[in-house]
């Protein structure tokens, strides 16, 4: 299947062929880092359930490419854009499965609110 290109923000469904949860690592908010008897919450909230995505390991020229501007991508996962969604970052994780990735940057192509496309780390172990 043809991959779109970086640049493009249009692209087709079937492209997004993985089901993922969002999630926001708990702590990563002050007021949530407590529960209601001032005692760590910690658990993580749900933010988004059952969104597509599409999940692209980096290929090895990718990867090196990738690690000059972050240590550890390891993937690219994008998404539609929702509102909801809106200011996603560091503090958020997706989940896919038993796998989690978590997010390093997010980019909103062109900033017309069509995809954001992610670059994340899975985590291992």
């Amino acid at each position: 299947m043809p991959r779109p290109p970086s640049s493009a923000v249009r692209f087709r469904g079937s492209w997004l062929r993985h089901k993922v949860d969002v999630y926001e690592e708990a702590g990563a908010d002050a007021s949530d880092a407590f529960d209601t008897l001032g005692q760590p919450s910690g658990s993580d909230d749900l933010v988004v359930s059952g969104i597509h995505a599409r999940i692209e390991p980096l290929s090895g020229t990718e990867l090196e490419i990738a690690r000059q501007e972050h240590s550890t991508v390891t993937h690219v996962i994008t998404i539609r854009y929702q509102p909801a969604l809106a200011d996603l970052g560091a503090q958020h994780y997706f989940l896919w499965g038993s796998r989690k990735f978590y997010i390093s940057s997010v980019i909103n192509p062109e900033e017309r609110n069509i995809a954001l496309v992610c670059t994340c780390t899975e985590a291992t172990g």
